[in-house]
């Protein structure tokens, strides 16, 4: 990860594999399989370390704000983890589908993510998913924010990523996907 100027860290995250899911940790970036992450990228899914998804306690939410720097504190309430299926992802709606342009565009706002374990919370923006046109190539940054004044439960996640020859979205049928 790059620390910017302005305090916020930033990263480009290889999606690109049709098969392996790409781990980010917000401390020390990219990480490998037993190591502790936060968030897992395979193609256009993204994942949060807990609920149906992993054993750590992650949950997040999308806020209204333009930039990381409006963002200075968790809310109080509205925490999602992920669910079982495709469709009950916390960020299985981080972008908007263009049916002419085939493109995926990042939804404007802030997503707020309670890390792995603890109390720990940043807010995080992906700015793109390509990379000199090259699909599956996150631009993301983030910033460590405050918590929220009333505290989240912390209860540990009983999923798993699904394995390499699992569809990232199982489930989840393409009239299901709020894509404009």
């Amino acid at each position: 990860p790059v620390e910017n100027e302005d305090g916020t860290i930033s990263i480009q995250v290889d999606a690109t594999s049709q098969t392996e899911w790409t781990l980010l940790n917000f401390d020390e970036g990219i990480v490998e399989g037993d190591m502790a992450w936060d968030l897992a990228f395979r193609r256009f899914a993204v994942r949060v370390n807990g609920g149906g998804s992993g054993t750590g306690t992650a949950a997040g939410q999308l806020v209204d704000a333009a930039r990381l720097a409006d963002v200075d504190i968790a809310p109080n309430g509205g925490w999602r983890t992920d669910g079982d299926e495709a469709g009950d992802l916390v960020l299985s709606e981080w972008y908007d589908y263009d049916f002419e342009t085939h493109k995926l565009t990042p939804v404007p706002g802030v997503w707020v993510i309670r890390r792995v374990s603890g109390q720990a919370y940043v807010a995080l923006q992906i700015a793109s998913y390509y990379d000199a046109g090259d699909s599956g190539v996150y631009s993301v940054a983030w910033r460590m924010i405050d918590p929220p004044a009333e505290l989240p439960m912390l209860t540990a996640g009983t999923g798993q990523l699904p394995m390499p020859t699992d569809d990232p979205h199982a489930g989840l049928e393409m009239d299901d996907m709020e894509m404009s």
